[in-house]
């Protein structure tokens, strides 16, 4: 392990002249290490595939790992919680895919949209939708429907109560907050 001083960079430096082809050989695949003030390990490493660096925890699992490729850079996020605040976030790519092994909730002050060739949604239960009115093939300009009077209410057989409607065995609603860490 390469051990640097404060006025040292992490960029060896070979003080011969010509270089030997062993020298380039060792050059073409280079691995610098330093430890952190906090304990965690910070490596570079460089070949003919391209530079990497990684940063792992005291247990040796890495947290952060940045690999620099002809394809462009790939970054790795490990262990702990990932917070993104920003004004506006982009995402740009060709696929685009979260998995969460417990839930995912998705929160908005103002409107959702989801716009695609087709949207395909699957449940192992029930499917709920809540809204003051649900519009299925609609267009934008469509009117909003008017809501039944009390006499149209009164002649249809709907029960009191929806299966929308809380009851002591539903669980509350989710909150507009984010989840604690």
């Amino acid at each position: 392990m390469t051990r640097l001083t404060r006025n040292q960079s992490l960029t060896p430096r070979d003080d011969a002249a010509a270089p030997s082809r062993g020298d380039a050989a060792r050059r073409a695949s280079r691995q610098l290490e330093r430890r952190l003030p906090s304990g965690r390990s910070l490596t570079l490493r460089t070949d003919a595939a391209g530079e990497e660096i990684e940063i792992r925890s005291l247990r040796g699992e890495t947290e952060l790992k940045i690999v620099l490729t002809a394809a462009g850079p790939v970054v790795t996020l490990g262990g702990g919680r990932l917070c993104v605040e920003s004004a506006d976030v982009v995402f740009r790519c060709q696929t685009f895919a979260v998995q969460a092994a417990q839930e995912v909730s998705l929160t908005s002050q103002r409107d959702v949209h989801i716009k695609a060739n087709e949207l395909h949604a699957k449940t192992e239960q029930d499917i709920h939708l809540n809204g003051a009115c649900i519009r299925l093939n609609c267009t934008p300009d469509a009117p909003v429907p008017q809501p039944f009077t009390a006499a149209e209410l009164a002649a249809t057989s709907a029960p009191d109560t929806s299966c929308c409607e809380p009851d002591a065995a539903s669980p509350a609603p989710f909150s507009q907050e984010p989840p604690a860490p």
